[in-house]
């Protein structure tokens, strides 16, 4: 249980240390208040059935679908360069 609590200390400090995860946090947020917009448009332009926040969380899945893997792919480079992939 010790050495799990190390590798996710050390996977967290390299992950906030990292451009790429600020980057992708920019990202994300930047299409996500672009759906936010587009959903102010949709509700204000007509009456909808649904609440506006259902209507939000239902795109909610697009960011998540291209910052999980650019997360993923910079965590698997920097493990295959520190010859630490073994470990996990």
């Amino acid at each position: 249980m010790k050495a799990l609590y190390h590798l996710t200390k050390n996977e967290l400090r390299r992950l906030l240390h990292s451009p790429s995860t600020y980057l992708a946090l920019v990202i994300a947020l930047t299409i996500m208040g672009f759906f936010y917009f587009l959903t102010l448009l949709a509700i204000s332009s007509e009456p909808q059935d649904q609440p506006p926040p259902t209507l939000f969380i239902s795109l909610f899945w697009i960011p998540v679908l291209l910052v999980v893997p650019m997360l993923t792919m910079r965590s698997f480079t920097e493990e295959k360069r520190l010859g630490t992939l073994e470990t996990l």
